[in-house]
């Protein structure tokens, strides 16, 4: 009897798909406050859901990130304060594979900000699995759609990024939306930039923002970038924002680790569950 039921239930773990208890749980639609409150603006950004996510956007899990909520962050290193007819963009997060990041931006409607700079931005928060889509109903430079992105995450996983993460994410993507916008330089190529002297910065654990100012200067002249002296001041704070939150970033990316492999997951039956279920019998 014992053998039958051990047998049975290590079938049933193989059947039963390593996840969430359903799909709809791991997938969830941040709409920015203008775009929930207008209907005609959030059927324009569902239908972008519905052909390119393909999910039922009906039956998914949906919330409301607020003029509020991006303001309260944003108040730490600006003093920009943006209304609730500037939070239209949306973003739809699809955790139900577990795949490698995977930014997707519609870019007929962000303007700026690429999906490269969301996707380095996503990963030195500690981010780097997940389907993420960005959109909006209205052209937008796209700077604090970030913001919905990691709000997102923490929804569907349940678990806090830290004060710090959070801001530094948001300040490097809104410092990069600026450059673009001020300095003569692509996006892709401030993207090129970023990367690269965040990577230096990280392998020699400079903290010096006359060291990062320097950085930044010799890889502009290397390939030719031209930004203003004011952004590269503006860039070296931003980064070293970033570099100093990064053992903060380390832990959440663990602590996303193991809701990844399952052991955060609602609904999931280890292998101790059916060893004990087992013993119960």
């Amino acid at each position: 009897m014992i053998f039958v039921a051990l047998v049975a239930l290590i079938i049933i773990g193989i059947l039963i798909p390593i996840g969430f208890s359903s799909d709809s749980d791991s997938v969830v639609i941040t709409y920015g406050e203008a775009t929930r409150l207008n209907p005609e603006y959030k059927e324009a950004v569902n239908n972008y859901f519905k052909e390119n996510a393909n999910v039922d956007v009906v039956d998914t899990n949906n919330k409301v990130f607020t003029a509020k909520n991006v303001n309260d962050l944003y108040n730490s290193f600006t003093n920009q304060s943006y209304s609730i007819d500037q939070i239209c963009s949306a973003c739809l997060v699809d955790l139900s594979e577990c795949n490698e990041l995977k930014v997707i931006v519609d870019s007929s409607k962000v303007t700026v900000v690429t999906s490269d700079m969301y996707e380095l931005a996503l990963r030195s928060a500690g981010i780097t699995k997940g389907v993420v889509y960005i959109t909006s109903p209205a052209n937008i430079t796209g700077e604090n759609s970030i913001s919905e992105v990691l709000n997102s995450y923490e929804s569907v996983t349940n678990i806090e990024m830290p004060m710090n993460v959070k801001t530094a994410a948001n300040r490097e993507i809104y410092t990069q939306s600026k450059i673009v916008e001020n300095s003569d330089i692509s996006a892709e190529n401030l993207t090129q930039l970023v990367s690269a002297v965040k990577y230096e910065v990280s392998a020699e654990n400079i903290t010096d923002h006359a060291e990062i100012v320097k950085i930044i200067n010799k890889n502009c002249e290397i390939n030719n970038f031209n930004i203003s002296d004011n952004d590269v001041e503006s860039l070296a704070s931003t980064i070293e924002d970033v570099h100093s939150a990064q053992k903060d970033a380390k832990d959440y990316e663990f602590e996303l680790s193991k809701f990844f492999s399952g052991s955060k997951r609602n609904g999931e039956c280890s292998i101790n569950d059916i060893i004990n279920k087992v013993k119960s019998i």
